[in-house]
């Protein structure tokens, strides 16, 4: 299998539902970036066309918590005519997506954290954890180096090239509650938001990171904490990109 392909998202006439649908495309961006063709496609555009793009090189991942959306499941047959790998990503245990997939990846999930067990906090941030590790273990695996990512950032060799315009930044309030800008944290691409106070200055930054550890330490009570109680301060600032490398390196200095 030399090539990995779009993944697909949870299909709903509703962008606001599609939450698996922002993780799916940030894991295929970042595959992109590491030199992996791979790309994002809606199960719905799919079944209308988009489908074309698949061949029968292609590993198709599907993403679904209940393993039996409809729309995937209609999917099946069209995508394996293609000749495409499937492998389905799902959270409950003899769906009907294991049982028409060649491969099927089962992410434990006990309950939403959600009061009502319903709205998808709990899974979508399990997808995310897999998408980024399987990631991480794809550039151990073709031994990527620094230069070979860097070629593939070529506007990120200047700190001036790499700077995004202000309506790309994912930036919040302090007082903005964390669980109402998850499509904030997720959608930009930048793995963080930008906290800012009432004059917009910059006060912090909170990452995916901060997201799941304030989940796993917090519980149910996530839902009552604003993005400014748990960002990080401790800012730095870079001249450019050189320095910003040795400075990010592990251990961090101040």
């Amino acid at each position: 299998m030399g090539s990995l392909p779009p993944f697909l998202d949870l299909p709903s006439p509703n962008a606001k539902f599609q939450q698996s649908g922002f993780v799916a495309n940030k894991i295929s961006q970042t595959l992109i970036s590491l030199g992996i063709r791979a790309g994002f496609l809606s199960a719905v555009d799919a079944l209308h066309g988009d489908i074309g793009a698949l061949s029968a090189s292609d590993i198709l991942v599907l993403f679904s918590k209940s393993g039996n959306t409809e729309e995937l499941l209609r999917l099946v047959p069209c995508a394996k005519a293609k000749g495409a790998y499937l492998v389905s990503v799902t959270s409950v245990e003899g769906n009907a997506l294991t049982a028409v997939c060649d491969m099927n990846v089962h992410l434990p999930l006990e309950r939403e954290l959600c009061p009502f067990d319903m709205a998808p906090v709990t899974s979508t941030a399990i997808q995310m954890v897999f998408g980024d590790t399987v990631a991480t273990a794809l550039m151990g695996d073709r031994n990527l180096t620094k230069e070979e990512y860097a070629a593939n950032h070529p506007a990120g060799r200047s700190v001036k090239d790499v700077m995004k315009k202000q309506n790309e930044l994912p930036i919040c309030n302090e007082g903005d509650l964390i669980m109402e800008q998850l499509v904030e944290l997720t959608s930009k691409g930048c793995g963080c938001l930008l906290v800012v106070d009432g004059g917009s200055h910059l006060t912090g930054t909170f990452t995916d990171g901060d997201l799941r550890r304030t989940l796993k330490a917090s519980g149910e009570g996530i839902f009552k904490l604003t993005v400014g109680e748990m960002c990080n301060r401790a800012l730095c600032v870079f001249s450019g990109t050189q320095e910003q490398l040795v400075q990010m390196q592990w251990p961090w200095k101040p």
